[in-house]
């Protein structure tokens, strides 16, 4: 799911449910030397922008439940692990209304836009455990790509900002298995041959620009 390149602030809380830096898209750091230490809320914003964080389940593109940024659940009993509330009373949901709600939005047409799914649904994933999430799921992609990227803990932070974006997106094991001459610029430190290497399929323009422009300036 994409954004517009630039938002309010405002705007930009509403979406991240986080403070962002600023109202435009994720700012890009320039590289340095020592390099800086990896800015994580940074990269929980680059993430939220690209995929929304959406507190009520939706169906993504090909029909999975999803809920927060992007967090597929694979079943009910998966959904019932997750600390939902009643939309109205903010009270703790109890197994059966989430099985309600997972039952009623996997009913439904896939890949509307999520707002649409709302009036399916009376849960809400409170936006700490929504935000939790993301950050175990960052953490998983950064340690997936130090175990598969040679010297990746070395890497200047824009790449690895791109990396982990494109783990977050993609999955590590589709992102091994196709992008392996990306694999072997990036150990390579050739960042200009990274960012045409980087280039997906289906998702917008501007997210894949996005992500070559982190390449460039590492």
């Amino acid at each position: 799911m994409s954004y517009p390149p630039f938002l309010s602030i405002e705007g930009c809380a509403e979406i991240c449910d986080i403070e962002c830096p600023d109202g435009r898209a994720p700012a890009l750091i320039s590289g340095g030397s020592p390099l800086p230490a990896m800015d994580w809320d940074q990269v929980v914003a680059d993430l939220i922008r690209w995929e929304g964080n959406v507190p009520h389940m939706y169906l993504d593109t090909v029909g999975n439940v999803t809920v927060g940024v992007g967090h597929l659940i694979a079943d009910v009993t998966a959904a019932q692990q997750l600390g939902f509330v009643n939309r109205s009373s903010g009270v703790k949901a109890t197994p059966a209304e989430i099985r309600d709600d997972f039952e009623s939005t996997v009913q439904q047409p896939p890949g509307r836009l999520p707002q649409y799914y709302e009036k399916f649904t009376k849960l809400d994933l409170p936006a700490d455990e929504r935000i939790a999430i993301l950050r175990s799921q960052i953490q998983q992609c950064d340690q997936g790509l130090a175990r598969s990227f040679a010297g990746y803990d070395g890497y200047p932070i824009n790449p690895r900002r791109a990396l982990i974006d494109m783990c977050f997106n993609l999955g590590l094991t589709t992102l091994l298995a196709q992008f392996k001459r990306l694999r072997h610029a990036c150990e390579a430190g050739d960042w200009n041959t990274a960012a045409v290497e980087s280039w997906r399929l289906g998702i917008s323009g501007e997210r894949n620009e996005w992500t070559k422009q982190l390449f460039l300036m590492p």
